[in-house]
């Protein structure tokens, strides 16, 4: 959401994030890809040059928060939300994770990462049109692209 903007058509996601992925594979539980068409209107982020980039690099958190209503109040904007659910991602049955070399778990994580990504564009391009957003685009985004 820190990506995206109400303004925009495109949605932006963030595709660096893997720690959830090690431990679906760790705890041997599916990861379920999911997409909320609409979540990008129901608020903005607030961007204030120095304190923004500041409050991301080192408290990992926005600051200010979000605007939505009257653009400057934190109240959500009324908008609908669609949520779609898609089929999970079982990942590989192993006999013990703490036993496998670490370059072993990485090719396992970057296969589910790659999947995972890939499940989540095919959702959103799937029922895009379904759900009344025909011009909207997914853009994955690698940490360099932001």
């Amino acid at each position: 959401m820190n990506l995206s903007s109400s303004t925009h058509k495109d949605v932006k996601v963030l595709t660096t994030h893997k720690g959830f992925l090690r431990m679906a594979l760790k705890n041997q539980v599916p990861i379920v890809p999911v997409f909320s068409f609409g979540e990008t209107r129901y608020l903005d982020p607030l961007r204030i040059p120095y304190i923004t980039p500041f409050m991301y690099k080192w408290f990992r958190m926005p600051f200010p928060y979000f605007v939505g209503c009257a653009g400057f109040l934190q109240i959500p904007r009324p908008t609908s939300i669609t949520i779609i659910v898609g089929k999970p991602i079982t990942p590989p049955s192993l006999e013990s994770f703490e036993k496998l070399e670490q370059s072993e778990i990485e090719s396992i994580i970057n296969k589910l990462h790659s999947e995972f990504y890939s499940s989540l564009k095919e959702l959103h391009d799937k029922y895009k049109e379904t759900v009344g957003c025909p011009n909207q685009e997914l853009i994955l985004v690698g940490k360099k692209d932001h």
